[in-house]
């Protein structure tokens, strides 16, 4: 997805776009990433970082999602496993 989200010109040369660039550019919503930084090393996992875990996983989705749909049926986006 990252390097879809770099094809659409997010990003920079030393950096890479984020998921919250791409749910902001894609999906016009904030993702936040407060728990981010948070002790992942520690069990069990927090029902704050669980929740956040899981929005990051279905965020990907979404926006890969609308990512196809920006492209279009006439112009598909490139194969994911072409650019690995």
């Amino acid at each position: 997805m990252q390097r879809l989200a770099e094809d659409a010109g997010l990003g920079s040369r030393s950096q890479a776009p984020s998921l919250q660039a791409a749910c902001a550019h894609w999906l016009l919503q904030r993702l936040d990433k407060q728990e981010q930084c948070s002790d992942w090393a520690a069990r069990p996992l927090s029902e704050e970082q669980a929740a956040y875990a899981a929005t990051d996983a279905a965020a990907c989705l979404r926006v890969l999602d609308a990512m196809e749909a920006d492209w279009g049926e006439e112009e598909a986006a490139p194969p994911l496993d072409a650019r690995l």
